[in-house]
């Protein structure tokens, strides 16, 4: 294991607590000996906060505070402590051999790329809510936030998560998971998901992916729709060996 990365998804941090939170992650790193990378962000449905009695127009001053705690925390330096999460001389042990990543989930607003830029190891941005060009002009905007923080923009890594899969043999195929599947799921047109998504013909998904690593994007975590051995099996055979970073 200790050669993998393991990766999360984005964490609902102000809902889990970091201080739990940080514990998994260092816990997760100890007994895996692995890189792990873990993307938190607030979330942005109100029924989440609803379950657990968390005030909803609380999340980005919550998550602010929580991304601080749990970066400290499992770097075993003392948290600051101060608003919403009361951790003044928590050490949290054991340290693992490799400390976890912190990374920052993000659509890609200046607001949120700006604050990432100050604090995160890492930007995880949303798969759900980019393109290729909506992924290059987020970066070089982030780009220019390291440079005022005076971070070099080559040490901040970037990942977009969670990407849809599916490689399929014709057009029916894919035009039903757009269209009957993820359409409804996600709120979003068909027709807008369909250059978004890896979702149809091998040369679509090379084409794709290709754009998006044309634009910079680092690594991409794709999420095949179903039959996921199925779709890795093709992924691995159709449509990763054509593609150049």
């Amino acid at each position: 294991v200790g050669a993998m990365t393991l990766a999360t998804s984005i964490n609902l941090v102000t809902i889990r607590h970091p201080v739990v939170t940080a514990k998994w992650l260092m816990a997760l790193a100890h007994l895996s000996g692995a890189r792990v990378v873990a993307g938190l962000g607030p979330g942005s449905s109100s029924v989440d906060y609803a379950a657990v009695g968390i005030p909803f127009d609380e999340r980005w001053a919550r998550f602010d505070e929580a991304f601080v705690v749990v970066r400290e925390l499992v770097r075993g330096r003392d948290a600051p402590s101060e608003g919403f999460y009361d951790v003044a001389g928590l050490l949290l042990e054991p340290q693992p051999a490799r400390q976890p990543e912190v990374w920052f989930g993000s659509w890609g607003s200046d607001q949120r790329l700006k604050a990432l830029a100050a604090v995160a190891d890492g930007w995880m941005a949303s798969g759900y809510h980019t393109t290729p060009t909506r992924f290059a002009n987020a970066r070089a905007r982030l780009d220019a936030h390291l440079i005022t923080c005076g971070r070099d923009p080559a040490g901040m890594p970037d990942m977009i998560a969670t990407m849809w899969l599916c490689v399929t043999a014709t057009q029916r195929e894919a035009d039903h998971m757009l269209r009957d599947v993820l359409a409804p799921a996600l709120g979003t047109e068909p027709a807008a998901l369909a250059t978004q998504v890896p979702i149809g013909s091998p040369e679509h998904c090379v084409g794709l992916l290709q754009a998006y690593a044309d634009a910079g994007a680092q690594q991409i975590l794709l999420w095949p729709v179903s039959d996921p051995i199925e779709q890795l099996h093709r992924f691995d055979e159709l449509v990763r060996p054509h593609i150049t970073s």
